[in-house]
């Protein structure tokens, strides 16, 4: 299916996507990227401190079961992200977002066994 005159005008490549948009200069995935990379910082190094600092938020966390990222998969977040800036090539946030992936895997796995030592 083509894309229609406007997405054909208006997104960088020229495909039927949100992401691509890009209006006077201001590009959406761009603007995204940075909204995204800093709710991951705020998530993988001030939620954890805030958690364990505040009862009311340790209770809201419990209410909704929200997994806390523990010391380890903040340090895996940095690592990977360090590591992929000093990667020399275009596509290397493709790599970037699958490591996030695992990380995040990770922090599900964690919190499912946390209070299930025999794995059940």
């Amino acid at each position: 299916m083509e894309s229609s005159e406007f997405f054909k005008q208006h997104n960088s490549q020229q495909e039927t996507n949100f992401h691509n948009l890009n209006w006077g200069g201001l590009s959406v995935n761009k603007l995204l990227s940075q909204v995204v990379s800093v709710g991951l910082v705020i998530y993988f190094f001030i939620f954890p401190i805030a958690v364990r600092r505040s009862k009311s938020l340790q209770q809201w966390v419990d209410q909704w079961t929200i997994p806390v990222p523990s010391v380890g998969h903040a340090l895996l977040f940095f690592v990977a992200t360090v590591g992929v800036l000093w990667i020399q090539e275009p596509k290397k946030w493709e790599l970037w977002e699958a490591a996030i992936v695992l990380v995040f895997f990770l922090i599900i796995l964690a919190f499912k066994f946390q209070d299930q030592p025999d794995g059940k």
